[in-house]
């Protein structure tokens, strides 16, 4: 009895000056046990100026299945989508160049795809820290707390259908039904496109069985600026596709609210007693309610986060955990400000051409 036949995978990466990362992103596909005669690896760079385009076309020099094409625009959904018009696969990695993929990602999620029944598919995303400073390690610990970023792929531990997957897998037809990436949406793309698939009918599994790995922020710094960018574009994702707002995307902006509710109450607390004795001390009380139970819960995380590490200034992230939910939240009503009203131009994406039959 023979092994059934893998489809042909395509593996696509957008890139701008990743020469930390890129090689060794690549080297954890073509070294993993997915045969190279079914793979291939389509590298969409945006015009990099470090030493990213040398390592790509050095790679591609040693292994054929890997291609470099042009994006200059450098916006990551145009990448995408060229990318996925270049390839060949029935299936479709979507793969950060600051990622790496256990050796048998590649042939496990496939399984699942094929043995789930659903349109994409995923495995378990492990944060790392990309060098060993304090700082780093204490981003990428928040990135894996359930308290820091919510239930995702970071943090589940249990094999099933899911709305988003980590480093997915997509059945080419999927580009062919409901389109291609909307180019309009500078971050949170994939979470948009997979919005616009559950609305469709579409289901997403993610599998435990195996990990990719993430290459997370060297600094809080950089960490917070690109939770604010995330949080700034996710009101033009909701405008485009409402249904990929998720409630866990709210609580950081009704934090940020609730934190400036809560001190206007207090301020004019003496105003609002002249109104109604018996409503004296009902905003103050509410606020420092919500305020206490916040604290409690960092805290309780920054204490996991501390065993789990064994490592004592995890207890730092206690501090680190309101400035991200306040980045995200702040960004997200600048978001509001900037896209709320704005019209929005109602653009169909473009849909993949079906390949044609093989004669």
């Amino acid at each position: 009895m023979t092994a059934r036949p893998y489809p042909r995978v395509s593996v696509i990466m957008a890139t701008h000056n990743e020469e930390k990362f890129i090689e060794r992103c690549v080297l954890s596909v073509l070294e993993g046990t997915f045969p190279h005669d079914q793979l291939e690896i389509v590298i969409a760079d945006g015009m990099s100026t470090d030493r990213t385009r040398e390592i790509v076309q050095r790679l591609a020099r040693q292994y054929p299945c890997v291609r470099l094409i042009d994006n200059p625009e450098r916006i990551a959904p145009i990448a995408f989508n060229r990318a996925i018009k270049a390839s060949r696969g029935d299936t479709i990695l979507l793969l950060s160049a600051h990622s790496q993929i256990d050796p048998d990602f590649i042939r496990i999620v496939l399984d699942r795809l094929e043995q789930s029944g659903a349109d994409i598919a995923g495995g378990v995303e492990v944060a790392l820290p990309p060098n060993d400073t304090l700082q780093a390690r204490i981003a990428t610990a928040i990135l894996g707390s359930r308290f820091g970023v919510g239930l995702s792929f970071r943090t589940r531990s249990k094999e099933g259908y899911v709305d988003n997957v980590g480093p997915t897998f997509y059945r080419r037809e999927v580009f062919e039904r409901i389109g291609l990436f909307d180019e309009r949406l500078v971050r949170n793309q994939d979470n948009e496109l997979n919005a616009r698939l559950r609305a469709a009918g579409g289901r997403a599994w993610m599998t435990v069985a195996t990990r990719a790995y993430y290459f997370g922020r060297g600094t809080i710094a950089a960490l917070l600026r690109q939770n604010y960018r995330n949080g700034f574009y996710a009101m033009l994702n909701w405008r485009i596709t409402p249904a990929s707002f998720s409630p866990h995307h709210a609580v950081p902006v009704l934090f940020v609210f609730s934190l400036l509710v809560g001190a206007l109450a207090i301020i004019f607390n003496n105003q609002l007693a002249r109104i109604h004795a018996s409503i004296h001390d009902l905003p103050g009380a509410i606020y420092l309610c919500v305020l206490g139970l916040y604290v409690l819960l960092a805290a309780v995380s920054a204490v996991g986060l501390a065993l789990r590490h064994r490592c004592l200034a995890m207890l730092l992230t206690f501090f680190a955990f309101p400035l991200l939910h306040l980045a995200y939240g702040i960004g997200t009503v600048m978001g509001i400000f900037r896209f709320g009203l704005a019209r929005i131009r109602k653009i169909e994406p473009e849909k993949l051409q079906p390949r044609p039959p093989a004669t």
